[in-house]
């Protein structure tokens, strides 16, 4: 029994990559439009905001869709309001035992971890440069001695 099926959007290059982690269907977000390709979503889940976010009201079931934002926006809670939706805004807290938790997963193999690129911590300057400015598929690690 599948939990939900899983829209995705990526570039061309990550298509496959994105369908590999288990995406149902993924969308070249570079050549369509994925407001044009999809409707009567239950959830949506935010990593960009501004324009992706104003967008993304429109493939919302007509009522009762949400929106979960990893960023804030000024004017979400009166959209949310306009299209009969929830909006929230989603803040990591690092919690010890969910840690715990979500690494039996991956240890169990029930998670999957793409590592895209690994550093030294004392490069961790040069990580923190290639998450905020450049391109990496997975997640980005840093090592101790």
């Amino acid at each position: 029994m599948a939990w939900a099926y899983v829209i995705a959007t990526a570039g061309k290059n990550d298509l496959d990559w994105v369908k590999n982690l288990g995406a149902d269907r993924v969308i070249d977000y570079k050549n369509e439009l994925f407001e044009n390709e999809v409707g009567n979503v239950d959830l949506v889940y935010d990593l960009i905001a501004d324009k992706t976010l104003e967008r993304s009201w429109q493939v919302l079931k007509e009522k009762g869709g949400r929106i979960i934002s990893t960023l804030d926006h000024p004017a979400a809670v009166q959209m949310a309001q306009s299209h009969h939706a929830r909006w929230a805004h989603m803040v990591v807290t690092v919690k010890n035992k969910q840690l715990a938790q979500i690494a039996d997963l991956i240890v169990k193999k029930k998670v999957r971890v793409a590592i895209g690129k690994t550093f030294p911590l004392e490069k961790v300057q040069a990580a923190h440069r290639l998450v905020e400015n450049g391109h990496v598929r997975g997640k980005v690690l840093l090592t101790l001695r």
